[in-house]
């Protein structure tokens, strides 16, 4: 909870009785700065959506070959069992 109040002169007194001029300025941002603020985030969204994409796409890839590699060696061990070259 604020307990800080406004004076008629324009500071503030806060909660133990300190004087403090204004907290808050006015920020004045022009149509340029809009532009490039906005043009800045969209390419930091863009990046972004690409990482995340790769790291999706990089997932599903070891997924993948983990998947073929097991795959592979049951075969293997069960063709060698099958063989008779390995007993389990």
């Amino acid at each position: 909870m604020n307990n800080s109040r406004k004076t008629d002169d324009g500071t503030w007194v806060d909660a133990a009785g300190a004087r403090h001029s204004e907290r808050r300025r006015q920020v004045h941002i022009t149509e340029a700065q809009i532009d490039m603020i906005a043009e800045r985030a969209a390419r930091l969204a863009v990046q972004q959506m690409i990482e995340t994409s790769y790291q999706a796409v990089g997932r599903g890839v070891v997924q993948k070959g983990l998947y073929v590699i097991g795959v592979v060696a049951c075969g293997v061990v069960g063709t060698l069992y099958a063989k008779g070259w390995i007993k389990l």
